[in-house]
């Protein structure tokens, strides 16, 4: 079936509504499927996300006090550069 004007020539523009229509029919039914798939997921993700904050925020006081610990203090400059010199070079 096609649709004819007056003058005979074949309406394209009928065509090219239907054509956006049915293309948003199938767009609408496949977000929303996966929406609906989706929205365990979205809330998994988020309880996961809301763990993790809540374990770094628990323990960041500890790993902060551990950090002075890592870092040690800078040498005097004699021994410094002595660590900078080849082995050979360097006198005991």
């Amino acid at each position: 079936m096609y649709f004819q004007r007056s003058n005979g020539t074949v309406d394209i523009d009928f065509y090219r509504r239907e054509a956006i229509l049915l293309r948003r029919e199938a767009a609408t039914r496949i977000f929303r499927h996966l929406w609906q798939k989706g929205r365990p997921l979205i809330g998994t993700v988020m309880i996961i996300v809301a763990y993790v904050c809540a374990m770094h925020s628990m323990f960041a006081v500890r790993a902060a006090a551990e950090i002075p610990a890592v870092i040690e203090a800078p040498a005097d400059h004699a021994h410094s550069k002595k660590a900078a010199e080849p082995l050979s070079q360097q006198s005991h």
